[in-house]
């Protein structure tokens, strides 16, 4: 019923780790995010490929005949690895 769980873990996060841990693990989410985009498109590509171009084998987080737009990419583990590289490795802020 709350919604937007990723937005709530965030803020938290960013509470503890101030200001410029924050800025840095944004950076860092948004790049490690883009690398989980473009795995996502890739192996939903190669699926389809295999399959001769029909969705009969599923891709990462897709039933085998569910339609594409219904598929989401869980953006929650991108921000985790963010946060987490961000919060123990210094050299980053």
């Amino acid at each position: 019923m709350m919604g937007a769980g990723d937005v709530k873990f965030f803020a938290a996060a960013a509470a503890w780790l101030g200001p410029r841990g924050t800025l840095s693990a944004a950076l860092v989410t948004a790049l490690l995010g883009g690398v989980l985009g473009i795995g996502w498109v890739l192996a939903r590509k190669l699926a389809r490929n295999d399959a001769g171009g029909a969705n009969t084998i599923a891709a990462p987080g897709e039933r085998a005949g569910e339609r594409a737009s219904t598929v989401t990419l869980p953006y929650g583990v991108a921000m985790a690895l963010g946060l987490g590289v961000a919060a123990w490795i210094p050299l980053i802020r």
